[in-house]
This record gives structure tokens, sequence and C-alpha cells, in this order.
């Protein structure tokens, strides 16, 4: 099966850096995220699409040492 490629989109937020916080002890708080208004979502950072990138790259070396195989004195 060919390779599709994905075509990776950022997410864009008002403001990327920022974090609330909330119950602060001495030894430890909890932040969670605070991005105000999200514009772009962008595209899902997930198992699925990191998977399918990496049988891709497997795919394109296995084919690669085959073609240098051929091409440079070798036969299967």
């Amino acid at each position: 099966m060919p390779y599709v490629k994905t075509t990776w989109v950022d997410r864009l937020v008002q403001f990327p850096g920022r974090f609330t916080k909330s119950n602060e002890t001495s030894g430890s708080v909890t932040l969670a995220a605070d991005p105000g208004t999200v514009t772009a979502a962008g595209t899902a950072l997930s198992a699925t699409n990191l998977n399918k990138m990496e049988n891709g790259i497997a795919a394109a070396n296995a084919y690669s040492v085959v073609y240098a195989y051929r091409n440079y004195g070798g036969a299967l």
C-alpha cells in the first residue's frame, strides 16, 4: 500500500504558553492549559498519525536497502 502523506497543521491559540494554577502547596502545584481562543485545532498528535509516519519511514528504508543492493553489485 502506498504511503499517504499527512498534511500537518499547527494548532493556533491566542495565548500558547499560558496556564492557570491551582491546588498550590509547598511541594506541588496543578497547572492547566489556558490558551484563550483556539483559532485552529491543528492536526492531532496521536499514536495513529505517528505510527503511520513510522511505518512509512520503515518501508522507505527497506526499499532503499533493496535498491542499493540491486544497483551496487548484489542480486536478490
